[in-house]
């Protein structure tokens, strides 16, 4: 094959995947299927490109058989498969390179320039405030539900455990963590602890709590202390419970959901696959966790999705490591080169003031 022939075939195949682009653009617009007339027309209104509709059809057939497209009836136009949206996703992906506005017809610059303020107001907040607002931006900008994870701080190291009175015979059982996470749990006894018991109690977690890592906080650890308690383990137990319980809620894997009822009001997902999400959230939770740092989008091939609904998920990193995931849950046909740059924005955002944070 000489240049000219190369030449010549890369422009019918940089052709074919132009039309393949305005086809899932169409599609994800309207629903219905796209018709080579309509094609043609658009390909030469974006590229000045005039080509035939018999043209188009050939074309469509060569997209047909590659597993691009498919035809719902024979003298319907074609619908994207899967394969369409993942090759559209990572040209959207490659699009943006240059952020936002890079791709074609649309400007979010007004958007940004809101985030950006509502992002430097989030300055020092702890991680679950942070990710609580930014998920709720999100689904506000999106129309979508997003939810966010921030995996367990299993290392952050105990810095204080305190049994305080709270009224006749209640006590609240406080734990800080190096993390900033403060948590308390109500301790109801039959009688009123003794100054010299609460001094006792005092010094103890001092002794034995403050200072080590939440993950060194076993069933088996929990155990042996009650036991070195000696004659004060009937009195104290009760509070070591509750360290034991609050210790185990720290190192669960933070789950946020905010916009919900943006899927209810979609009609393009069945409302029984929407009450699928929200029974799923152990395995979103999980799936989000383990995120990779990059962009992912999940279709009806995947355990949480359904062949009706998309998830882009991805990584947010605390100092380059990654610390949990943030996930937007919608229908197929997402305005995924709208979507894409808003969402990897949010995970720069996140990761950044999360990298900020060095209170940890």
């Amino acid at each position: 094959m000489n240049k000219q022939d190369k030449r010549q075939e890369k422009k019918q195949e940089t052709r074919k995947f132009k039309i393949l682009e305005i086809a899932v653009d169409e599609y994800i617009r309207t629903g219905e299927p796209v018709a080579s007339k309509l094609l043609a027309a658009m390909l030469e209104e974006r590229c000045a490109e005039r080509v035939s509709s018999a043209t188009v059809r050939n074309i469509l057939s060569e997209l047909e058989e590659d597993g691009y497209l498919e035809q719902p009836h024979t003298s319907a136009g074609r619908i994207p498969t899967i394969t369409a949206y993942r090759r559209y996703i990572a040209q959207a992906q490659q699009d943006n390179t240059q952020g936002f506005g890079a791709a074609d017809g649309y400007n979010a610059f007004e958007d940004v320039r809101q985030f950006d303020e509502l992002f430097d107001g989030l300055t020092g907040e702890t991680a679950e405030t942070i990710l609580e607002t930014a998920a709720k931006a999100l689904a506000d900008v999106t129309q979508c539900a997003v939810a966010a994870t921030i995996n367990a701080a299993k290392f952050s190291v105990i810095t204080k455990v305190e049994a305080i009175p709270a009224g006749k015979r209640i006590y609240a059982l406080l734990i800080i963590t190096s993390g900033g996470e403060v948590k308390n749990k109500v301790c109801r006894f039959s009688f009123d602890l003794t100054e010299e018991q609460l001094k006792f109690f005092a010094d103890f977690v001092r002794e034995n709590l403050e200072g080590h890592v939440l993950s060194d906080i076993s069933d088996e650890y929990i155990e042996n202390l009650a036991i070195s308690l000696g004659s004060y383990m009937i009195s104290l137990s009760p509070l070591l419970k509750a360290v034991s319980d609050l210790s185990r809620e720290m190192m669960k894997d933070k789950v946020i959901f905010e916009g919900e009822g943006n899927l209810i009001g979609n009609d393009l997902i069945p409302k029984n696959e929407i009450v699928k999400f929200i029974d799923e959230r152990d395995t979103l939770a999980e799936l989000l966790s383990s995120a990779f740092s990059g962009l992912t989008v999940s279709f009806g091939d995947n355990t949480f999705t359904t062949e009706n609904a998309g998830l882009i998920s991805g990584g947010v990193k605390k100092d380059g490591r990654l610390v949990g995931g943030l996930g937007i849950i919608g229908p197929l046909r997402l305005d995924y080169k709208r979507i894409i740059p808003y969402f990897e924005y949010f995970t720069s955002r996140i990761s950044g003031l999360l990298s900020d944070d060095t209170d940890e």
